[in-house]
């Protein structure tokens, strides 16, 4: 199953990097997210695929490296988003929902999760977290984007 998912993820990213260059080229430069696991970054056949795949099309800066909070649990973990970064790729933080430290997470954006974002509006507690993650993204820079805004 492992297997399958991480060719799964590799024609995903794929498609994505080309589409970016079709748009690009048609003057509609559009940046594409596409959700990636730490096992992603660190797999070297994975970032062999994307160094290939982004040198023969260029645009790294039209691709996000989505990545689930949750996820990033460890310094390894975290010390494989740096690569990314370095080549021009954005790195963002997905589903973030609990207040954690920013500032050793070397991320561009940050992706409030949907469960906070309702949460907040009803709940004084989840409206304290939201508003300390926001506080703690912007003292690092990083652009915010709050999932599940209905109104």
């Amino acid at each position: 199953r492992a297997g399958l998912a991480r060719d799964l993820t590799l024609w995903v990213l794929r498609e994505a990097i080309l589409q970016t260059a079709v748009w690009k080229r048609d003057r509609q430069p559009l940046a594409v997210a596409v959700n990636m696991s730490p096992e992603n970054l660190r797999d070297p056949h994975f970032r062999r695929l994307l160094e290939i795949t982004l040198r023969a099309v260029g645009s790294p800066e039209l691709l996000i490296a989505e990545i689930p909070a949750a996820t990033l649990t460890s310094p390894a973990q975290l010390t494989s988003l740096s690569p990314m970064r370095e080549k021009g790729i954005r790195v963002a933080i997905d589903d973030v929902v609990e207040r954690a430290p920013l500032a050793d997470i070397p991320a561009d954006i940050l992706k409030i999760g949907r469960s906070l974002t309702a949460r907040s509006v009803l709940e004084p507690d989840a409206r304290a977290d939201f508003d300390a993650i926001l506080a703690a993204a912007k003292a690092q820079n990083l652009s915010v984007t709050a999932v599940g805004v209905e109104s």
